[in-house]
């Protein structure tokens, strides 16, 4: 995959973003100021504005603008400001930016109050949709680029997340329509789908309010460890706003921009590569009755052959399968993988059920490693299926409990979320 190498910007190129006034927002404003473009900030309060200016590069280049994008007259007085500062030029790239999460009550479907999701709405859809209304004359005159932080959440949705996957997919729709019809214009529209990348959204909630008790008791310990885990890798470089920043100019200033990116923050991405080539990962071990086998006894395999018939180191041995009980085809949907597979029965109880969680883990590695569950973006949700398939038939003898909906939603994390991931930030 090619890496994007950014210009400076040339003589008079403008970028107006909103939400710049902290984190993804922020960040790309200080980006966009160090490659010499000017860069006109929203931010909330003239405090906001002042520290921004005060952190970047070139001062005279940043002017922050006071914008909040649920207030049309905020919007309007902005958008005749930056109409004064472009002229006839125009505006040569508007970054969507601004948005929120409310987990900070019941998250679940059934129990979050339709006064959250509306205000959820109110940010991250009509907002957006309020501002790029009121700049797009300016960007059409430019045959500019608009630039949109939408979220992985609008096309691989997790449960409890108090209406911001509705919001996103709504963003994602009018955004494509936009697209077809200004195209002609000349103008091009970009989405961005970002997961995992640090900001001061997850240091706004407070998890204390979310419900553990009640038909969705599990939301607490899901939503506290999806938030714990992505604390725990604040300082990995692969998870900074930066790398979405970097996004950002490459769709500004691509020729030929896609019309989505994805940016995942992966802290396996900073570290040396130790799994097998991509090209050999057919190789993985899988239960089917065409496709590659781990050798018997737990022998490592050294090589795998290629398609012209000869052989290609793997640089590492592969680990042997995980003992099976029985054997059969997935249940999902469009899913070609041999993965209707139990484990051994005491994976099921609730004493062992972290260990089936790290089989879970692995096997969903394998599976998304399989060329049968890794030809389209569609494999995610087809890994994700899987997993789920899997642990219902293992605790099919199982009581229902609290326990259990908490292992089901861990396997929802692994399956459908760190896995699926980062194989959709591979193309």
């Amino acid at each position: 995959m090619r890496t994007h190498q950014p210009r400076p910007a040339r003589p008079g190129e403008t970028v107006l973003i909103t939400g710049a006034s902290s984190g993804i927002g922020r960040d790309a404003a200080l980006h966009l100021n160090e490659l010499g473009y000017r860069t006109l900030a929203g931010v909330r309060t003239a405090d906001d504005g002042e520290r921004l200016t005060h952190d970047a590069v070139d001062a005279d280049l940043m002017q922050p603008v006071i914008l909040d994008v649920t207030d049309p007259d905020q919007v309007a007085r902005a958008a005749a400001t930056v109409d004064d500062l472009v002229g006839r030029r125009g505006l040569d790239a508007f970054f969507s930016n601004a948005g929120i999460a409310a987990f900070d009550g019941d998250t679940s479907c059934e129990g979050c109050p339709v006064e959250t999701q509306e205000r959820v709405m109110a940010i991250n859809h009509f907002g957006a949709v309020r501002v790029t209304q009121a700049v797009l004359p300016m960007v059409r005159r430019a045959r500019g680029r608009i630039v949109v932080n939408t979220a992985l959440m609008a096309r691989i949705v997790l449960p409890f997340n108090a209406g911001y996957a509705a919001s996103k997919c709504a963003l994602e729709g009018w955004m494509d329509t936009l697209r077809r019809e200004v195209r002609p214009h000349g103008v091009r529209v970009v989405m961005i789908e970002a997961a995992a990348i640090a900001s001061s959204l997850a240091g706004r909630q407070d998890l204390d309010a979310v419900p553990d008790t009640g038909p969705y008791a599990a939301q607490h310990a899901f939503l506290e460890s999806s938030f714990a885990r992505m604390a725990g890798h604040d300082g990995d470089p692969a998870c900074q706003p930066r790398r979405f920043s970097e996004k950002v100019v490459e769709a500004i200033q691509a020729p030929h921009p896609r019309t989505r990116y994805v940016v995942v923050g992966d802290p396996a991405r900073s570290a040396p590569r130790r799994t097998c080539p991509r090209r050999s990962r057919t190789g993985c071990w899988r239960p089917s009755s065409g496709g590659p086998r781990a050798p018997a006894d737990g022998a490592a395999r050294s090589d795998q052959p290629r398609r012209n018939g000869s052989t290609r180191s793997l640089g590492r041995p592969m680990m042997a399968a995980p003992p099976l009980t029985s054997t059969g085809r997935c249940s999902s949907s469009g899913c070609s993988a041999s993965t209707s597979t139990t484990w051994a029965a005491s994976a099921t109880s609730a004493s062992d059920r972290p260990s089936f969680l790290k089989l879970a883990s692995r096997r969903t590695r394998s599976v998304a490693g399989s060329s049968s569950c890794a030809t389209s973006s569609t494999s995610s949700s087809r890994v994700g299926r899987c997993a789920l398939s899997m642990y219902r038939r293992s605790c099919t003898d199982t009581p229902r409990s609290a326990a259990s909906d908490t292992a089901y939603l861990d396997v929802l994390q692994l399956g459908l979320w760190k896995m699926t991931t980062s194989a959709m930030d591979r193309r």
